[in-house]
């Protein structure tokens, strides 16, 4: 009987209890993100215009950029009927997000994945100072919001192990359809089907990590500690996670999409210094999705 009930005890202590979390619609976190960003917009600006010097400075550079004007010239006239002009602008689209990941240098690209830690580490401190009422400064963030950055770079080192499957299997998908070894629609069929499991499985590991660099910001724990706590704060809750992060991305892509679309037929070559604007202010808003989130499974 004694060792009846050790054998329970400790089926007991190694069992992780089932955590029954109502976490918030993707619409109502959407709206705490927004609704915080906007309340101290003042401080985000003036945060956001730094980075936007910043990146333009030692990543992006004031020249080389597309003419978008020509570019959506030349696909209107090759496309034809009433939508001609929209899928030329959705095709400028693609050549304007293309060029923007294959520009940049060597150099220049390991810059502006730094830029982004400390960017990120900063508006993870500065959104959870805000939250509690905190009076800070754009000063206070950028030098006190990236003290842990070694560890965040660890967790982050983790993240993008993680994302190994789907970038195989992305880079598989386009040698196979590029290449033209697909010849059939089955085949094709096939090999967009291995791409989209690897993209699930990548999403399903990152998703047990995600909230790992909130941890490791917020409440100063070691890389491996901040991964477990993350991983077991989304107990039964994973799916109902990646549910939220699908939706949250898609209407993000959606939005951009539009607005570019509209950018584009409207602002002509302006419209390259539209999507980098773009992309400097989608940060926080992701970033502010997550701390959401974060403080709802924590």
């Amino acid at each position: 009987m004694p060792n009846q009930k050790r054998i329970s005890a400790n089926k007991s202590k190694t069992k992780s209890p089932k955590r029954d979390i109502n976490i918030s619609g993707s619409i109502s976190l959407m709206k705490k993100s927004l609704l915080s960003l906007w309340m101290n917009r003042k401080f985000w600006l003036v945060f956001l215009l730094i980075y936007f010097l910043v990146d333009l400075v030692f990543v992006r550079g004031i020249s080389g950029n597309l003419n978008i004007g020509s570019l959506r010239n030349e696909f209107t006239s090759v496309f034809s009927g009433s939508g001609s002009k929209l899928n030329a602008s959705l095709s400028v689209l693609l050549v304007l997000m293309g060029s923007n990941s294959s520009s940049t240098t060597g150099g220049s690209s390991a810059t502006g994945f730094f830029i982004f830690i400390f960017g990120s580490l900063a508006i993870i401190w500065s959104l959870d100072k805000l939250n509690h009422s905190n009076k800070i400064t754009v000063k206070d963030a950028l030098y006190n919001g990236v003290s842990p950055v070694i560890p965040f770079l660890l967790v982050i080192f983790y993240i993008g192990v993680q994302l190994i499957p789907v970038t195989i299997g992305a880079l598989l998908y386009s040698t196979v359809k590029n290449n033209g070894i697909a010849v059939g629609g089955l085949e094709q069929s096939a090999w967009l089907i291995i791409f989209l499991l690897s993209g699930f499985w990548s999403l399903y590991m990152t998703s047990s990590s995600l909230f790992a660099p909130f941890y490791v910001t917020l409440q100063n724990q070691s890389p491996v500690k901040a991964i477990k706590a993350a991983s077991a704060s989304l107990t039964g809750l994973r799916f109902k996670l990646m549910g939220r992060l699908l939706t949250m991305l898609l209407s993000l892509l959606l939005a951009i999409v539009v607005v570019m679309v509209v950018g584009i037929l409207i602002l002509g070559n302006i419209a390259s210094w539209l999507f980098f604007l773009i992309s400097i202010v989608i940060l926080p808003i992701i970033i502010g999705y997550l701390y959401q989130l974060y403080l709802e499974i924590k």
